[in-house]
């Protein structure tokens, strides 16, 4: 059993380095060869050291390419700083970094509560016939509807059934199901358009054929909120070529027609 103990080594970061890190967006990628790279000098009182990329893949679990981008991109950003003995560094001085911060405060509008408005009857169906539907109560269980049955019945949804809709495509796509409440709220923040969900469901289908997801059983595929919040669909995943037969996914155009009230 685990039992971490500062007797046995700790790292000496200042709380104002900690704040700076907190206010900026970095991939999942980027932020574990980050927080590798801060234990490697600051965890031995070190401003840099010598970091073989090769080290960095044994103590991550990433891949190589990965491991690569993820330091090109950190020292484009100019979090990360290689001297001209290649050693690598944290830039200490953040107001350096180029990158996008985080508001210091984020309001969130709320919405008036009201009861959704859904029509008595239904005349316009995708299927063939014009008998009108009998009135029923609205269907309940939007999150059990499949892709088959999505273009009959997206047309009677409101807003709110729209992103239950949405995340119950992406839930059923993403492999590791944990911290379903979380991930439902980083979705909705989200909010993604038909375009949007069709890239995170294709990303999906991609990582779960990569090494990285397939390694070890699935032990590191991040939870749901978590790749939504380091925007993981825009992570570079190796394409690979599709089994004939297999189950395919809404496109881009297939969504944007269901999505037409």
């Amino acid at each position: 059993m685990p039992n971490p103990q500062i007797e046995n080594g700790y790292v000496k970061l200042a709380n104002e380095l900690i704040e700076a890190f907190c206010r900026i967006n970095l991939s999942a990628y980027e932020s574990r060869v980050l927080w590798y790279i801060i234990r490697k000098t600051y965890g031995w009182n070190k401003k840099a050291d010598r970091l073989p990329n090769s080290q960095i893949v044994q103590a991550t679990g990433i891949s190589k390419g990965h491991v690569s981008r993820a330091l090109k991109s950190l020292r484009a950003k100019n979090i990360v700083a290689c001297s001209g003995n290649k050693q690598v560094g944290i830039q200490k001085d953040y107001s350096l970094w180029q990158i996008q911060k985080l508001p210091n405060q984020v309001t969130i509008e709320k919405l008036p509560n009201q009861e959704p408005k859904l029509p008595i009857q239904v005349t316009k169906v995708t299927y063939s016939g014009n008998k009108k539907l009998p009135n029923r109560e609205p269907q309940k269980t939007i999150k059990t509807l499949t892709k088959d049955t999505s273009q009959k019945t997206i047309k009677t949804l409101t807003k709110k059934e729209h992103s239950e809709f949405s995340f119950g495509l992406f839930w059923e796509a993403y492999p590791r199901k944990k911290s379903k409440g979380q991930a439902e709220k980083v979705f909705a923040k989200i909010n993604p358009d038909e375009q949007l969900l069709a890239t995170m469901l294709a990303t999906i289908e991609r990582a779960k054929k990569s090494d990285d997801w397939l390694k070890e059983g699935g032990q590191y595929i991040p939870y749901p909120a978590t790749w939504l919040n380091a925007k993981g669909w825009e992570d570079e995943i190796p394409k690979v070529e599709s089994k004939k037969g297999a189950g395919k996914l809404p496109t881009a155009e297939e969504l944007e027609e269901a999505w037409k009230l």
